[in-house]
């Protein structure tokens, strides 16, 4: 009986982690398409940015009128949050144009905007179906000829993926370059999102003074072991530490942005298995 105590508590503990850990919506990012045949409900804005309103809300598809407008392509807040509704083609057959068509019939365009995601207000119910090459987008051009590779991702929230081949033994691998505010001059601390830390105390932060002023600083996070590569391609980062203490502004991460530096590290390791097979 006592066992099957501690099972059922086990049992209700996985439960209640599972739901703590919300998901993370998806950025379509070149894709506004994936959004086709959804349903979506409008998250609701932070409550520091109600005031300002939603971008880009037209009752027309060349969005020209402001769907409830209050400011410069600016629609009240209350007009949209927790609204839901359905991606339909729009008659211009323009994938930038998201028409959006409420339960009640009615009709509102959005501008899609894939350069900032913070212009992104969708919830997709069931998620986006992506394409299997999806973040390597998110690579930016350079060195890609067969088992040759030197690419690095685009920067966000101050971290890259970098796919290249190592110095000495010219085997393909994964490195992470962050890059804080901070007057540390050693020591990095990484959280993940399942509670797992990735800790190097004797790390040595390169910045330009390195006389304990506060300075932007990077360091190049070798992933070598099979630890580091599946807590990096299956896990979202919360948090980046330089040193001992948290930096005000850059060490704790936004999980949309997490959730592509997890995404683009997992495409980088199946690109390396593709590539080790030439």
């Amino acid at each position: 009986m006592k066992n099957l105590s501690l099972l059922f508590a086990l049992f209700l503990s996985v439960v209640a982690t599972a739901q703590d850990k919300k998901s993370v919506e998806i950025f379509p990012n070149n894709h506004p398409e994936l959004l086709l045949g959804k349903t979506v409900k409008i998250l609701p804005l932070p409550e520091k940015s109600r005031a300002e309103g939603y971008s880009n809300f037209a009752t027309n598809v060349y969005g020209t009128d402001t769907y409830h407008k209050i400011g410069f392509k600016k629609s009240a807040a209350e007009s949209l949050e927790n609204r839901v509704f359905k991606v339909v083609p729009n008659e211009l057959n323009k994938l930038n144009v998201i028409k959006l068509e409420s339960p009640e019939g009615e009709i509102i365009y959005h501008a899609y905007n894939k350069y900032d995601d913070r212009e992104y207000y969708f919830e997709v119910e069931g998620g986006l179906d992506i394409p299997e090459d999806f973040y390597c987008e998110y690579f930016q051009p350079g060195v890609d000829d067969g088992k040759k590779i030197n690419r690095m991702s685009k920067n966000f929230w101050g971290t890259r993926v970098w796919v290249n081949n190592n110095l000495k033994t010219d085997k393909l691998e994964i490195n992470m370059m962050f890059n804080i505010s901070t007057k540390a001059t050693k020591g990095i601390t990484i959280i993940f999102d399942n509670g797992e830390k990735l800790e190097d105390p004797n790390a040595q932060l390169s910045g330009k003074y390195n006389d304990g002023s506060l300075e932007n600083k990077d360091y190049v996070y070798m992933i070598t072991t099979e630890r580091e590569k599946k807590l990096f391609s299956e896990n979202l980062i919360t948090t980046v530490i330089f040193g001992k203490e948290k930096s005000p502004v850059d060490s704790d991460f936004p999980a949309r942005h997490s959730e592509k530096i997890r995404g683009i590290v997992e495409c980088g390791y199946k690109t390396i298995e593709e590539r080790n097979k030439l």
